[in-house]
C-alpha cells in the first residue's frame, strides 16, 4: 500500500515537471501580430498602444506572473494615444 502512495505521488511529480510553465512570455504572442504597439517602457512595466482605437495598457509584469489593464482618464473613460508610431 506504502509503495502505490509513493509510486502515484512520483508520477504526479513527474507529470508536474513534464507540463511546467514555458519561459515564453505570452506578450510576445500579441505584439507580434503587430495590433499593439509599444509607446513607453520600464523594468517591470510596458504601455501598449491598441492601433486600430488608440486606446492605452498597461502590462505590468514581475517574473513569471503579468497582468494587463486598460489606462483610464479620472471621468473613467478608456485613455487615448494622441502620439505617432
Amino acid at each position: 500500500m506504502v509503495k502505490r502512495i509513493v509510486c502515484a505521488l512520483l508520477c504526479l511529480v513527474f507529470a508536474f515537471l513534464l507540463v511546467g510553465c514555458s519561459g515564453n512570455n505570452p506578450l510576445n504572442n500579441v505584439l507580434n501580430d503587430h495590433i499593439f504597439e509599444v509607446v513607453e517602457q520600464g523594468q517591470t512595466y510596458q504601455i501598449l498602444v491598441y492601433k486600430d482605437t488608440g486606446v492605452m495598457y498597461m502590462y505590468a509584469h514581475n517574473g513569471r506572473f503579468g497582468g494587463l489593464s486598460v489606462m483610464l482618464n479620472p471621468d473613467g473613460t478608456p485613455m487615448v494615444w494622441d502620439g505617432d508610431f
